[in-house]
């Protein structure tokens, strides 16, 4: 075995010291008898350069703005596609009359992607697996999947990453489908795409959405900015998504059952014209450490449908609909635990029943939270509540009044700070651990 692994190494280094670099200039002289090795030989149309290549070979791509009569598609497995002053000034433009790019399996920097089109398929990329850093996907139109497409490929698993992604348009589903196992999308800005459904559909076992935000996207026939495929086990986990519209759906989130986990994550200003009413929905899933605010619909709708799941500790205020909204909860398998909610009509309302359904909360008066939970009514004392400050400040009856769970040992809160400090060693209510007034902080 040690002599086989041995072999592929050696393979594999052999491929890449032996790999050639292909280049593309609109000022090239199209040199294809030595393969636009150079470049003043470069190639002028960015098809030929990879049709020259071979595995582990890469095109590296001069500026200007390539104007694509049809769509650029990629055999090689694998090739990188590299520009070489980066998006801003290196564009692929489909004119309106193609997908811009296939593939699959390619890394690709530094590029701008716009004006695809398709009737099919994606206008944008169609990137089955490999990975895309640094670019801009803009102006896209298609009446299928979606702008960005990642599909599920067993063998290599896609990642986009510190991509800008706005102003596409797509008449029946999400704009983005992130695929897996383990597909991977962080740090990047999902902003005003036009979709049938939501900005990103999170799918298949093992994938991540990280570190990102979305914003101002509009779903016209389902949710408006996340949603999972139900019975996969993926994690959203420090994005902010803000500002989204689902007609007929959760406003900012729909987290279907299958053990999925949506963490340390901030929700503000999310409507929903349907369905759950709510800026996030949950159903057999966990929610850990959230920030849901300002909503023009409800916060938070829980529904267990025969399903086990957690939400912990989060804080959800001032939305305009109500807090949190119960619906056919009465097996008690969806719970909430650790949360403070406040500044609504109604902090926590709908169908429950039992009494084990909603433990050390805090929401007012009136409301159906069951009693001898260590649930309370009092007012949360936040730092300030007119800044959009949600915080607690010092005497808020939410400090240490939480139930610890086992998922806290090691976690971190809205914040980034220990869920259980190391001076109680007990969680308060809500997405912020308490600092108080005059505590050190070590900056690194």
């Amino acid at each position: 075995m040690k002599c086989i692994i041995g072999w592929l190494m050696i393979i594999a280094a052999t491929q890449a010291l032996f790999a050639d670099t292909h280049y593309v200039s609109l000022d090239g002289t199209n040199d294809s008898a030595h393969g636009y090795t150079n470049w003043a030989g470069a190639a002028t149309n960015i098809q030929r350069a990879v049709s020259a290549a071979v595995a582990s070979d890469t095109v590296l791509v001069s500026n200007g703005t390539y104007y694509l009569t049809n769509m650029l598609t990629i055999a090689v497995n694998p090739l990188t596609l590299r520009s070489v002053n980066g998006r801003d000034v290196t564009i692929l433009d489909g004119q309106h009359s193609n997908r811009v790019l296939s593939s699959s399996y390619l890394f690709m920097d530094g590029f701008t992607i716009q004006n695809g089109y398709s009737i099919d398929r994606p206008g944008g990329v169609d990137l089955r697996s490999g990975t895309m850093t640094n670019c801009i996907v803009r102006w896209n139109y298609t009446a299928s999947t979606g702008s960005v497409w990642n599909t599920f490929y067993s063998e290599n698993s896609p990642q986009i990453a510190n991509c800008d992604i706005y102003h596409n348009t797509n008449t029946r589903t999400a704009t983005i489908m992130l695929g897996g196992p383990t597909g991977i999308m962080w740090n990047c800005n999902i902003v005003s795409n036009n979709s049938g459904k939501e900005a990103i559909t999170v799918r298949s076992v093992g994938s991540v959405l990280s570190n990102c935000l979305v914003q101002w996207n509009l779903g016209t026939n389902g949710n408006g900015g996340v949603a999972t495929i139900a019975n996969e086990k993926v994690l959203v986990t420090h994005c902010t998504i803000s500002y989204n519209s689902g007609m007929v759906g959760a406003g900012g989130f729909d987290l279907l059952r299958g053990e999925s986990l949506l963490a340390n994550s901030i929700f503000v200003s999310n409507y929903s014209g349907g369905g759950s009413y709510a800026a996030v929905n949950v159903r057999g899933s966990d929610i850990r450490s959230c920030l849901i605010y300002g909503s023009s619909s409800n916060g938070l709708y829980v529904n267990d449908g025969g399903e086990t799941g957690f939400v912990d500790n989060c804080t959800v205020v001032s939305n305009w609909g109500g807090g949190i909204t119960f619906d056919g909860a009465t097996s008690n398998k969806m719970q909430v635990r650790n949360m403070v909610v406040w500044g609504h009509i109604a902090d926590v309302t709908g169908t429950a029943s039992g009494t084990n359904y909603c433990y050390y909360c805090r929401a007012g008066t009136g409301n159906i939270l069951p009693p001898s939970q260590g649930n309370i009514t009092n007012y949360p004392a936040f730092v300030d509540p007119g800044a959009g400050n949600w915080r607690l400040n010092n005497g808020s009856p939410c400090i240490n009044a939480g139930i610890n769970q086992v998922w806290m040992n090691g976690a971190l809160d809205l914040d980034g700070r220990p869920r259980l400090d190391r001076f109680s060693g007990q969680v308060d209510m809500g997405a912020y651990e308490h600092l108080p007034h005059g505590t050190m902080v070590r900056v690194h």
